[in-house]
């Protein structure tokens, strides 16, 4: 019975990786179209990865000595206080992260990102929240490209749940337009964050709501600049809700507009 449950999984993993087919769409408006996404999933609590999700990371990897990583996404179920799970998603990340290179050093180094309970994969089953999301590239065929520059527009500030620039940022905003340019041939991946504190509404709906002003910010900026030159095929556009905070709990207005801001990251080939 034991051997027939070893065969089904071992089935299943690689119906589940194989060739050229996506598990999850991960980033769907970032520039990568990778071959395959690998899911990993934990148990209550836990950032140790089980025997079980060992042993599929194991297959593809050895099915696919040249794959490279491409990104990775920690997530968890909504039990237990928000922040404590957003430290939770950054331990899984890291946890997968770390055993990876260490098995399949060959397979590199990705960009990591952490929403904690933002984001389910499932509003009733909390098991698939639980989760680190593995973009990959299986055959070593996407482009490289790497990361140059991280801009912070810290002094672009919007109006309190909205995704309207105040005017005093106009000035500032066409200064990082004039910088941008200068990248002909890089690609800008712009993320809109928002400044509500996860705590202080934990409802599904309210989340989502922030999701979408945060990417209805990002939005805003990339429209911007495809207005003033840059052309689409440059850029992509993610909200973050409210998952990277960078003050958790702000204290002042200058802390929660800062949390209300625009990151472009540059890469180059």
């Amino acid at each position: 019975m034991a051997n027939r449950a070893n065969h089904f999984l071992n089935t299943l993993c690689c119906l589940l990786l194989i060739g050229q087919h996506k598990v999850f769409a991960t980033y769907p408006n970032a520039f990568f179209i990778g071959d395959t996404t690998i899911v990993v999933y934990f148990e209550t609590a836990s950032f140790q990865i089980n025997p079980a999700e060992q042993k599929k990371l194991d297959i593809f990897f050895r099915r696919h000595p040249v794959a490279r990583l491409i990104s990775m996404s920690g997530f968890t179920d909504s039990v237990g206080k928000s922040q404590s799970n957003l430290e939770l998603s950054i331990q899984r990340s890291k946890t997968v992260l770390g055993w990876i290179q260490n098995k399949y050093p060959q397979s590199g180094s990705c960009l990591t990102q952490n929403f904690g309970e933002s984001n389910p994969a499932s509003d009733s089953v909390n098991s698939l929240n639980r989760r680190v999301e593995i973009l990959v590239d299986s055959d070593n065929s996407t482009t490289q490209i790497r990361l140059i520059k991280k801009l912070i527009l810290d002094q672009l500030y919007f109006q309190p749940d909205k995704a309207v620039l105040e005017s005093q940022s106009m000035d500032y905003l066409q200064t990082i337009i004039e910088q941008l340019k200068k990248y002909q041939h890089a690609r800008f991946e712009i993320y809109g964050h928002v400044n509500t504190p996860p705590y202080k509404n934990k409802s599904s709906g309210f989340q989502q709501q922030m999701q979408q002003l945060s990417e209805a910010r990002a939005k805003l900026i990339y429209e911007s600049l495809l207005d003033h030159g840059i052309p689409s095929g440059q850029m992509s556009y993610r909200g973050m809700g409210n998952s990277q905070m960078i003050y958790p709990d702000p204290k002042n207005e200058e802390e929660k507009r800062k949390n209300m801001r625009v990151e472009i990251l540059v890469f180059v080939d």
